[in-house]
């Protein structure tokens, strides 16, 4: 038994032509730091949360 090739490979090779580049503009700027977490705020601040729920006498 031999194996065929998919037809999604299929149409992806025949999509482009081959040595071909495509230039694809990012739709976000991965430089931007507004993107990205400070841990040690992020964990200060998970803190206070727990400790706002030790509090809460429910």
């Amino acid at each position: 038994m031999t194996q065929q090739p998919s037809k999604t490979a299929a149409k992806t090779k025949a999509g482009s032509p081959s040595g071909t580049k495509t230039s694809v503009k990012p739709k976000f700027d991965l430089n931007d730091p507004g993107w990205y977490l400070n841990r040690e705020l992020t964990w200060l601040e998970f803190n206070r949360r727990v400790l706002h729920e030790g509090q809460d006498e429910r």
